[in-house]
């Protein structure tokens, strides 16, 4: 269609450029056809409406020499996607020049940006990171003097700011004196006395980036998450708190674990009989569910046969290696009668060569000698 340059073809690569599929292919056509300034405001227009591999890939082959407009969207919108931000952190800060952008007055949007571009950069693959960023000292260094008042509170900075902390220790990331300041802001801005009270609100907040970010700043600064997780769990019955109430050490935490799975879960269901599937798709959820407890049963020898036992007859075979993995960790005195018996009907069902050998070493240890 480059080879045709009719308004005709540039309105139907607008309609194609908004499926991911072929933004690409779009936005090399837009710019064969189009005079730079015109290709910038469709280029503009197109990485307005898409938000996921088409966004990154538009980001990745910006107009020449982007305008203000387009630098402004950049850090304020244009970082965010629907894969992963490592992937236009980087993009997005040089070109959007976000050192200029934090060295006058800011917003509530840009520095949200800021710290969000600068988080991804830090975490940087699969995309380029804070070290290919020339500005990178200069640009955490303003940043952190917006939040260093106060005023900012939201815990994505905190977040941030530990981040930018734990770089600053880094000597290849810039200069003695740049990363001392850096360090002190850091230690200035973790030490204002409204993040406690953040963090607890987060734990209750409606949005689950908020509750999940005030979980990990809980977790960090040696505080016990749990109640929440489990309160949460039972109000909203969020499928992915399976994992986040098994990260405890507390066996009386995780009988309470056992015991809403044992009521929440359909365990007959799961237990339909040994194949090979993987376990992929919304049929799967509560097999997910199960598989999110099994693995960490390991470390709470002598909870959860019940579940042990389901997962040993599902037919997904990871939940079957997880259920293996929390009962190889059981004295032998604390197995129920019937856990020799079921598990060599187990062996003589599994589909899968490897579970099977791991179930007869397992019985061969159970009965002191090797099958």
């Amino acid at each position: 269609m480059a080879f045709f340059p009719y308004q005709q073809s540039v309105d139907l690569l607008r309609t194609l450029g908004s499926h991911d599929e072929f933004t690409l292919y779009a936005a090399v056509a837009m710019r064969a056809i189009l005079p730079p300034e015109e290709f910038a405001q469709e280029w503009l227009a197109l990485a307005k409406r898409t938000t996921g591999w088409g966004r990154i890939q538009l980001i990745e082959r910006l107009p020449d020499a982007p305008d203000r407009a387009v630098r402004q969207w950049l850090l304020r919108e244009g970082y965010n996607n629907a894969v992963m931000v490592e992937y236009t952190a980087w993009h997005c800060a040089a070109h959007g020049m976000l050192h200029e952008a934090l060295a006058g007055e800011v917003d509530a949007e840009l520095l949200k940006g800021a710290a969000e571009i600068l988080r991804g950069m830090i975490s940087g693959h699969p995309g380029p990171g804070i070290d290919e960023y020339p500005f990178a000292a200069l640009a955490c260094e303003r940043y952190l003097t917006h939040i260093l008042p106060g005023t900012a509170a939201d815990l994505l900075h905190y977040e941030v700011a530990g981040e930018i902390g734990r770089l600053a220790r880094e000597e290849a990331f810039a200069d003695e004196a740049e990363r001392q300041r850096l360090t002190a802001l850091c230690e200035q801005i973790r030490a204002l006395p409204e993040w406690p009270a953040l963090i607890e609100a987060g734990l209750h907040h409606d949005d689950a980036m908020i509750f999940h970010t005030a979980l990990q700043l809980c977790r960090a600064q040696g505080g016990d998450p749990w109640p929440a997780i489990y309160h949460r769990y039972r109000e909203r019955r969020e499928s992915g708190l399976w994992y986040q109430l098994m990260q405890t050490d507390n066996p009386d935490y995780i009988a309470q674990v056992i015991a809403l799975a044992e009521s929440e879960l359909d365990l007959t269901a799961i237990a339909s009989g040994p194949q090979k599937s993987l376990g992929m798709g919304p049929q799967y959820q509560q097999h997910s569910a199960l598989d999110f407890i099994l693995q960490d049963l390991k470390r709470f020898p002598g909870q959860g046969w019940t579940l042990i036992r389901t997962g040993l007859k599902s037919p997904v075979t990871r939940n079957r290696h997880m259920a293996l993995n929390a009962l190889e960790a059981w004295p032998q005195a604390l197995l129920p009668v019937e856990a020799v018996a079921m598990l060599a009907e187990a062996r003589s069902k599994e589909p899968e060569e490897e579970v099977q050998q791991r179930l007869t070493q397992l019985l061969g240890q159970l009965a002191g000698n090797p099958f």
